[in-house]
């Protein structure tokens, strides 16, 4: 039976708490303090991207593995604001367009990941925000919150990522 090794390899900078279920078979990542955010806001650039990423050791001996990741982030735009967000595993990726939605929300990027024995998942969360430079109210504000990946099937009973315990 497949399962996610109980520490990252590799991961970008940022501060996060991860935390694997009992079984190994599903983990949650968050975002700590102000998180991964991006803000257009505080640039004259009419573009600006942020990326994450990690690295997680896969373990056991299935020959094929199916694991679905959710990437959670709260979007706010502003004045003809654009954003989306990329998630990608192993090269396999999706692309959300979160400019066609309501100004203020909330958004998952579902991607599930599909290969024949992995030995790891090379994640990447893009964020991607635009801002009419000639509008000074055009604004985007990106902040993922988390990611959450299990493998599938789900096995029988609650179902989900665990959650870290809180702060002491």
């Amino acid at each position: 039976m497949a399962t996610f090794g109980r520490t990252p390899t590799f991961q970008s900078s940022e501060e996060i708490d991860f935390a694997v279920s009992d079984d190994g078979r599903a983990f949650t990542l968050l975002f700590v303090g102000s998180g991964f955010e991006l803000d257009t806001g505080a640039s004259e650039a009419p573009i600006a991207t942020r990326l994450f990423s990690l690295v997680v050791p896969i373990e056991g001996d299935d020959e094929r593995v199916e694991i679905e990741f959710i990437a959670g982030a709260s979007v706010t735009l502003f004045d003809g604001a654009t954003a989306a967000s990329v998630l990608s595993v192993n090269g396999q990726s999706v692309v959300a367009d979160l400019s066609a939605q309501e100004p203020a929300q909330d958004s998952e990027t579902v991607l599930k990941y599909a290969a024949d024995r992995p030995s790891e998942c090379r994640l990447a969360f893009l964020l991607l925000a635009g801002r009419d430079s000639k509008n000074p109210g055009s604004n985007a504000v990106l902040a993922a919150q988390s990611i959450d990946a299990e493998f599938l099937p789900r096995a029988p009973g609650p179902q989900g990522p665990p959650v870290p315990p809180p702060e002491a």
